[in-house]
């Protein structure tokens, strides 16, 4: 039984197929050709490819082996499944490093992305002593602190256009909302003349395959004589969405086969319901981007991006995918094979359920450090459990190397030859007992 514990530490690797390397498949690029892979569906190409492995092994790699004479033992097999665990939470680690999120600001301040579509320069000016100018030719962004003297800043406007007033444009004030102030959490703000808009979001990248969508209006389009506006947001592949002034922000899916193209037409309607639609501009959803679309008021749109989209493709996975699930099947058909053959009659069924009993252990302690997110950084985690396999693997070499195969076969067949005999003997009874009461 000790022999088969370090394998253990195998198992805890391979049930994080269907939790870790899912989420971690969330965070990358799952758009090959004009198809849409989800996460959790990329275990199907190993499971293709363990059907393959199968094959190879039976017709070529064994019976190479065999004719080599080189020992291809359960145990042997045991530590090369280990070995491909590893190297498949090696592969893991690597991608991860790949896919490390913008690093957040401290604690105490916050993101900020500001973008000027006034007709004036924006300044800035908080903690009295910092001024900043937006001339609004790109979105810029700054990390700034979330503190009392930040609470109540003022905008100032200058170098207006001819025709502007200066003074309209001046005090505007922004209030800090105290429910916000999370360094998770990042602000974007649009100047308009004489106003400006404010968007929360969440600085991490989304996990479920799609991309957070924005859409703010110039206020003159908000105003104009209580007419109803809505953005159409359509797919050729689709069903198309509506995205009205007080939606906030949707998420953007593309369909599994067909194109992630968007096309956004804008509708103004009056009183009577009376609508026109005028074109806007075709939306790329990618992979844990967040964008915002604003809409000015010539009707003209502009895309500014707060989140860059996941660029690591998830076929990157396959890899690490193939190692795991082949190191399951070698490994579970060679401890069955050495449960069975090395144990005495007696205790096969025990030996047998040892052996799921250290499937079992695995994924507790799988639960017990993934399931309870101890680690928070994955690229972490990853690097633990390879150095936790790898310390396995060290035990099961000093086990196995001083393990003495013990051959049962004699054993087996004379205990087979004895239950063959009592059967025969209970036959015979059988028919004398059936011929004597026919006889009576």
């Amino acid at each position: 039984m000790l022999v088969m514990t370090p394998t253990i530490s195998f198992w805890t690797l391979f049930f994080q197929t269907g939790s870790t390397f899912v989420v971690q498949g969330s965070l990358m690029k799952g758009r090959v050709f004009n198809l849409s892979i989800p996460p959790d569906q990329i275990i199907l190409v190993s499971s293709i490819f363990v059907m393959v492995l199968i094959c190879v092994l039976d017709s070529c790699v064994y019976p190479c082996m065999r004719r080599l004479h080189i020992s291809h033992s359960p145990l042997r097999r045991v530590a090369v499944s280990m070995i491909w665990g590893i190297a498949g939470f090696v592969l893991a680690a690597v991608i991860q490093l790949k896919l490390v999120d913008e690093p957040l600001p401290n604690v105490g301040f916050s993101k900020y992305t500001f973008f000027n579509l006034a007709k004036c320069q924006v300044n800035l000016e908080y903690d009295s002593s910092v001024n900043l100018a937006f001339d609004g030719n790109s979105p810029e962004s700054l990390i700034m602190p979330n503190n009392e003297n930040f609470k109540s800043h003022a905008y100032m406007y200058t170098d207006c256009d001819a025709g502007n007033t200066t003074d309209n444009y001046k005090n505007l004030h922004h209030t800090v909302d105290d429910t916000v102030m999370d360094n998770h959490v990042g602000k974007f703000v649009v100047f308009w003349e004489n106003s400006h808009d404010v968007i929360n979001y969440n600085l991490h990248k989304t996990e479920g395959g799609e991309s957070k969508l924005y859409i703010l209006f110039h206020p003159s389009l908000l105003q104009n004589n209580g007419s109803d506006i809505s953005v159409k947001i359509a797919n050729p592949d689709s069903d198309p969405i509506i995205y009205g002034k007080d939606s906030g922000y949707i998420d953007l899916k593309p369909p599994l086969v067909g194109s992630n193209i968007f096309n956004l037409t804008i509708a103004l309607c009056n009183d009577t319901l009376t609508c026109r639609e005028f074109p806007l501009t075709n939306y790329e959803s990618q992979n844990g981007a967040v964008d915002v679309i604003l809409i000015t008021d010539q009707l003209k749109s502009i895309n500014v991006t707060l989140i860059q989209p996941n660029s690591v493709n998830l076929l990157w996975q396959i890899p690490q995918y193939c190692l795991l699930v082949s190191g399951d099947m070698l490994i579970s058909v060679s401890g069955v094979e050495f449960a069975y053959n090395q144990a005495s009659p007696s205790m096969k069924s025990v030996l047998q359920a040892f052996r799921l009993i250290t499937i079992c252990a695995g994924q507790i302690i799988d639960m017990a450090i993934s399931g309870s997110g101890i680690i928070h950084d994955m690229a972490t985690e990853f690097v633990f459990w390879t150095i936790f396999a790898t310390a396995g693997l060290v035990w099961f070499f000093y086990l196995a190397a001083r393990y003495q195969y013990v051959d049962f076969g004699e054993t087996n067949k004379d205990e087979c030859e004895k239950a063959a005999v009592v059967d025969d003997r209970q036959v015979e009874n059988n028919e004398t007992d059936s011929w004597s009461s026919t006889k009576l």
